[in-house]
């Protein structure tokens, strides 16, 4: 049995190996969830007119677990909202590039698509999947990767937007040594951190990124729905939001508790009245990561993960897609299926058959199986993992 294992509500009655699309959260998140919420309920009033201190007291505490600044923080739902936001205000000459990857995630992409369309802009992708066919991912090493993205770049390239962990694969790219070499070219550099916060050792540095947005219900196990962007200070200059509402303009006198006096950070914050429970229940996720330690928290998940990928191998045989060196590895392990597993209802399958949760992206052309473990999984489960995908794929 896992040691974390009582920490949390976990569903006894499925395989939950999907931690990268959302995480479980321990029980003391979502109990303070809730008691945020009933709060709320006593007086709906003073939980809209209130708000504003309490979430400039949780971005704060962001912050602190971030080791930045609070007023360069703005809270969103989730990553995509964030990176929306972020990537339809930044500024970008007419007849520029933005330049992706084609392991980047689809929601993503598109708004860097539409951003192009609307903007007079383009949009390239360039490969770090070739390779992975052969099974060679494991050929990957931070220089070719650089190499690889320098490479890639054009004269009209203004903006590189990459994830810090691929979302499909696992792959977990050098984002400082990136934006380094960007930023010597005058080459913005956006990250989507939707799986890097909470896996992986972070280091939001302004010399050499210029924006890093993440979720903090997937490997940071807070609630449910909420997410944030980082936007280094010099990047202030360059954008001009195309969100409006109570944050446009001159402020109200009761939403100036939050952003001690930083003008910018109010313009960021959530300009509607909306239901802030969720985020009111972020610090209780730092309490249980401050009570049992990032260290062994993270072991924890790649302890998990490298017996999730051996099972999963010996039993099946299966091409792993994700035979990456430790340093350039996430939390997320793919395999490449047989064709006669290829199926768009495949995910559901394996859930109402087999009560196994897990996800099936597709890249190039190509369904994957990707398994996600965290630290509430056990290796009894991940035998039975094992057993389920070598039975259904004899």
């Amino acid at each position: 049995m896992s040691e974390f294992r009582q920490y949390f509500r976990y569903p006894e009655n499925i395989l939950f190996f999907n931690s990268g699309s959302m995480s479980l959260s321990p029980a003391s998140v979502i109990d303070a969830v809730a008691t945020e919420k009933n709060k709320y309920e006593s007086n709906p009033t003073e939980g809209i007119f209130g708000a504003w201190e309490k979430m400039w007291a949780t971005q704060k505490q962001l912050a602190n677990f971030l080791n930045c600044r609070p007023q360069d923080l703005y809270l969103r739902p989730n990553v995509s909202y964030a990176l929306n936001d972020f990537l339809m205000a930044l500024q970008l000459p007419e007849k520029s590039e933005i330049l992706v990857s084609d392991l980047e995630y689809g929601s993503i992409v598109k708004i860097c698509e539409y951003k192009a369309q609307i903007e007079n802009l383009s949009v390239r992708e360039f490969s770090f999947y070739q390779g992975h066919e052969a099974g060679a991912s494991s050929g990957l090493t931070e220089e070719k990767i650089l190499n690889a993205i320098e490479n890639a770049l054009s004269r009209e390239t203004k903006m590189v937007m990459l994830s810090h962990i691929m979302t499909g694969t696992g792959l977990k790219i050098p984002i400082n040594k990136i934006g380094l070499m960007l930023r010597k070219k005058g080459i913005f550099f956006v990250v989507d951190g939707a799986h890097g916060l909470g896996s992986s050792d972070l280091n939001l540095d302004a010399n050499s990124l210029d924006y890093y947005g993440s979720n903090l219900h997937k490997w940071t196990m807070g609630p449910k729905g909420t997410g944030f962007g980082w936007v280094a200070e010099h990047m202030r200059k360059h954008l001009v939001p195309r969100f409006a509402g109570w944050t446009t303009g001159t402020i109200a006198p009761y939403y100036d508790s939050f952003g001690d006096g930083d003008k910018w950070a109010q313009r960021w914050m959530i300009n509607s009245s909306v239901n802030f429970a969720d985020f009111h229940g972020i610090p209780s996720a730092f309490e249980f990561w401050r009570t049992h330690g990032p260290d062994k928290i993270k072991k924890t998940q790649r302890d998990l993960l490298s017996k999730t990928k051996k099972a999963v191998q010996e039993a099946t045989g299966w091409t792993c897609v994700s035979e990456y060196s430790e340093d350039l590895h996430g939390p997320l392990v793919a395999f490449r299926l047989p064709i006669k597993m290829m199926k768009p209802n495949l995910m559901k399958e394996l859930y109402t058959q087999h009560k196994l949760v897990v996800s099936t992206p597709f890249i190039r052309g190509e369904t994957l199986l990707r398994l996600s473990p965290n630290i509430y999984n056990t290796e009894n489960e991940i035998q039975k993992v094992a057993d389920i995908l070598r039975s259904i794929s004899a």
